[in-house]
């Protein structure tokens, strides 16, 4: 589960956000703070994934120079910042580390379907790197470009829940070829080549188990595709 943070001054106005979030988003809050420096310091060691500014009564404007300059790639694109009016939040227009601005005064239902289209946002990630991770424990080398192609490949099918395609050069390749500007075919070659050098620098054995295969047969791209949704399902 997405793991988040929230901090401002207005307490009041936390217990409840914390609340509404608690019931209608798919996050759970690990730490609410109070102050800059708590704020800090508890980022900076725990493993949180979104961040909830309220900038009210709290310089989260620090707090955001501080996490860019020691934390920036952790938590780009990870804070949600709240405030009473659109003034406030003038100076992080633009900010890397910020997904989304907030006035306190929007309908709840509206702020946290925002938050959970960050928390999804987030799910997604994490699967992509769950996706990254067992192809590079298959032995895909990661600087091919049909591994990259690959990859995008089984993310689309997770993304679009299309957990079963008969035709994936009908159904899925051309997705990737638009956002590659590549054709089809290349797409296609270019996976059968990261396939291909897999093949031959993987251990028979390993592929063996990770496939259930009963021979050392090379894993046609259905296969490979199918495999590594079923393990990150």
């Amino acid at each position: 589960m997405v793991k988040g943070l929230i901090a401002g001054n207005d307490v009041n106005f936390l217990k409840g956000l914390v609340n509404d979030i608690l019931d209608s988003t798919d996050i759970r809050i690990c730490k609410m703070c109070t102050n800059e420096k708590e704020t800090l310091d508890f980022l900076k060691t725990a493993k949180i994934d979104i961040v909830i500014l309220d900038l009210s009564t709290f310089n989260g404007i620090k707090v955001l120079e501080e996490l860019a300059n020691v934390q920036k790639d952790k938590y780009r694109g990870s804070v949600i910042v709240m405030a009473e009016d659109r003034y406030s939040m003038g100076q992080l227009i633009g900010n890397p580390l910020v997904f989304d601005y907030i006035i306190k005064k929007t309908q709840k239902e509206e702020i946290t379907s925002r938050i959970q289209k960050l928390v999804e946002s987030k799910n997604l990630l994490y699967k992509r790197k769950q996706i990254v991770g067992e192809i590079e424990k298959i032995g895909y080398d990661i600087n091919y470009k049909g591994t990259t192609y690959l990859i995008d490949v089984i993310f689309q099918m997770y993304q679009k829940q299309k957990f079963f395609i008969d035709n994936l050069q009908r159904d899925i390749y051309p997705i990737v070829a638009k956002t590659y500007h590549k054709t089809i075919n290349n797409i296609k070659c270019n996976i059968n080549n990261a396939t291909e050098a897999m093949y031959y620098k993987c251990e028979a054995r390993f592929l063996k188990e990770y496939f259930s295969f009963y021979d050392d047969r090379k894993p046609t791209t259905k296969t490979v595709v199918y495999t590594v949704l079923n393990k990150i399902l």
